[in-house]
Order: structure tokens, then C-alpha cells, then sequence
């Protein structure tokens, strides 16, 4: 690479800043598949991910409200708090979530 496309590509813009919320797991202890949300997910299925997630960690002041049912529903959400790092979410709500707020 010349030294004029060295400087091209170090001042090329970035692209816009996603902040992600939440990660969530698909195994206790933060283990096997990913996901890092950059926003609410009305219904988990829409990403493959209802029922499977068994442990989450929040950021940036993020607090996940998780819920039963699509579309936010399911009777009461349920939460761990302000940039929770929960490495397993309990034998009552493993593999449950359908749907997820943030922050």
C-alpha cells in the first residue's frame, strides 16, 4: 500500500456509533451463541432467539425488561437492574424470554 492510500484509509469516516445495550447468551456463564442488542426486540422468534437465552449482560446504563410473550406481554417484566451481568437468569426463567426492552 502507498503512503497516500495509507493516509486515505486513516482518515476515511467512520460509520454512525451503534450502542449496544444488551448481550445476551444462549448458555449459563455467557457461553455458546451471542447476540448484542442495539435496541428492544418485540418478538424474539423474528431473530431465532425465543426461548434460549439463559444468561445476559447489560451496559451504558441499560436495564432489560424481559418478558413472556411477544410484544412486550406475558402479565409482568422482569429485571436485574442498571448494567446487570447475570450469568444465569434461574431455573424460573431459563429459556422463557419472547421479547426484550432496552435501555
Amino acid at each position: 500500500m502507498h503512503a497516500d492510500e495509507m493516509q486515505a484509509q486513516a482518515t476515511a469516516p467512520a460509520g454512525p456509533r451503534i450502542t449496544v445495550w444488551v448481550t445476551w447468551y444462549r448458555d449459563a456463564g455467557y457461553g455458546g451463541p451471542a447476540f448484542d442488542a442495539a435496541f428492544s426486540w418485540p418478538d424474539l422468534a423474528t431473530i431465532n432467539w425465543s426461548h434460549q437465552i439463559s444468561s445476559f449482560r447489560s451496559y451504558s446504563g441499560a436495564n432489560p425488561h424481559w418478558f413472556f410473550l411477544p410484544n412486550y406481554a406475558g402479565g409482568v417484566s422482569i429485571s436485574w437492574g442498571v448494567n446487570a451481568q447475570v450469568s444465569y437468569v434461574g431455573a424460573t426463567y431459563n429459556d422463557r424470554f419472547e421479547s426484550v426492552t432496552v435501555p
